[in-house]
């Protein structure tokens, strides 16, 4: 392989009941039509099968390596710093995959052609596993963006002023993006909302440095059904009310730190809202149910839902403490 070829860090954070799933998911590595040196780290974040009983009997191809790092179960998104951490220093592009989602063969060269055209950060289509339509294809992605194709190569697109707006409205998926490591090396995932829009909040804070994003309309990514942080997520539950909680922390930040339209504001702050009315109810359910610490926890996070509690207990005193689950 040429001295030339670009090295590529592939971050997998690691949790699945399903071996088959990160096999297929290294499989599609295996199997990209890029010239270039690939580094697979792996952080098997506790997984229930785990990571070095699916690698230990894998033979990647030439140019392509894996290092498996085994850690306590923190979530995805502090999975994925654990492996932006262990990358090489000469790394010249990071991408990450999910370990129940596989790439097309030409995701990554497509990648790096965005990136020979400029481009800083790059994202494309994925299509759900068992579906017939992509998402862009689907939400008319081009269109909705006014979104003009780079001459010479009808695929790919230049992002005008509306990638903040594309990432918020979830376009971007993780498993999709690939950015220049060297630029963005510092950047990691924020920690103290892991379990919602830590990655948009990366996606919006690289996008605050650098404007030079490529999108193509082509499908790079088909994006699995295995378990995911959102599963058993059911209403009462520890993780359906902290999900709800990190959303209302997600949200007060990007208002905080992001220069936003003001239709995308208003957007943001009726998501806020929400979020806040949806947080009370878990949080009425909770205290019924004599668990006193939620209390504190929510108020800690957010001071703003203390209309909402009074107005859902006044509707649920009213009727009956019968909770509606929303």
């Amino acid at each position: 392989m040429a001295n030339t070829a670009p090295r590529i860090g592939v971050v997998i954070p690691h949790f699945q009941n399903d071996g088959t799933l990160l096999r297929r998911s290294l499989e599609s590595i295996f199997s990209q039509t890029v010239i270039a040196h690939i580094d697979i780290v792996i952080v098997d974040d506790e997984s229930p099968v785990s990571t070095k009983s699916i690698t230990q009997d894998l033979s990647p191809p030439d140019g392509i390596s894996i290092a498996v790092i085994e850690q306590k179960n923190s979530g995805p998104g502090i999975a994925r710093n654990t492996g932006l951490a262990a990358l090489n220093s000469k790394t010249d592009y990071v991408a990450f995959l999910d370990s129940d989602d596989y790439w097309s063969p030409e995701h990554l060269e497509t990648a790096m052609l965005a990136f020979k055209l400029g481009a800083h950060f790059y994202f494309c289509s994925r299509i759900v596993e068992g579906e017939d339509e992509d998402l862009f294809k689907k939400l008319k992605f081009i269109e909705k963006y006014n979104l003009d194709s780079i001459e010479g190569y009808p695929h790919l697109c230049r992002m005008k002023d509306n990638y903040f707006r594309s990432v918020i409205e979830g376009y971007v998926t993780t498993s999709t993006i690939v950015y220049d490591y060297q630029m963005f090396g510092d950047l990691r995932f924020p920690t103290e909302f892991y379990r919602f829009g830590e990655d948009q909040f990366l996606w919006l804070t690289i996008g605050k440095r650098s404007d030079n994003v490529i999108c193509s309309d082509t499908v790079g990514l088909t994006y699995g059904k295995g378990v995911s942080i959102f599963s058993e997520q059911t209403f009462g539950t520890d993780k359906d009310f902290f999900r709800i909680h990190d959303e209302i922390l997600y949200r007060k930040k990007v208002l905080r730190n992001f220069e936003l339209d003001s239709e995308m504001n208003e957007a943001i702050h009726r998501r806020l809202k929400s979020a806040r009315d949806r947080l009370s109810l878990r949080l009425l359910h909770k205290l019924k149910r004599g668990q006193l610490r939620f209390l504190m926890v929510a108020i800690k996070c957010d001071l703003g839902i203390a209309p909402y509690m009074l107005g859902n207990a006044a509707r649920i005193i009213g009727r009956g403490f019968h909770v509606n689950k929303n």
